[in-house]
């Protein structure tokens, strides 16, 4: 008959030492992974900052005649429905605390001194 030392398999003390090797990556590349998806996150909100930014001065120019900013201090507003309904912004991610941005949350546009236009995100 077969003897028993021949068997093949793991032993629970092997498993054992296989789940603790395990455990113990997990716990030191979970926090790194962890920081790398936050760090990603801010940078996906930055980006569509720029981009929302870029959006509402392509759809103030575009649309002069209902956007008249000629006076220092005069300011107006686009909403993120708008430049979504444009198709000018695709994609809108949360912010890096989780709240959701929402398509009435507007840019603000304000004539500078030198009648030149600011555009900032009302977020």
């Amino acid at each position: 008959m077969g003897d028993k030392m021949n068997q093949k398999g793991f032993t629970l003390i092997e498993m054992l030492a296989v789940f603790i090797i395990i455990s113990i990556i997990m716990a030191i590349g979970l926090p790194a992974i962890t920081k790398n998806l936050k760090k990603n996150g801010e940078k996906e909100y930055e980006q569509f900052l720029t981009t929302v930014e870029l959006a509402a001065e392509t759809y103030v120019e575009s649309n002069r005649d209902m956007y008249p900013l000629n006076t220092v201090g005069q300011t107006a507003t686009v909403t993120i429905g708008t430049l979504k309904d444009e198709n000018l912004i695709q994609s809108v991610p949360d912010k890096p605390d989780g709240t959701k941005i929402t398509d009435s949350m507007t840019v603000k546009v304000t004539v500078n001194s030198d009648k030149t236009l600011t555009y900032t995100f009302q977020g």
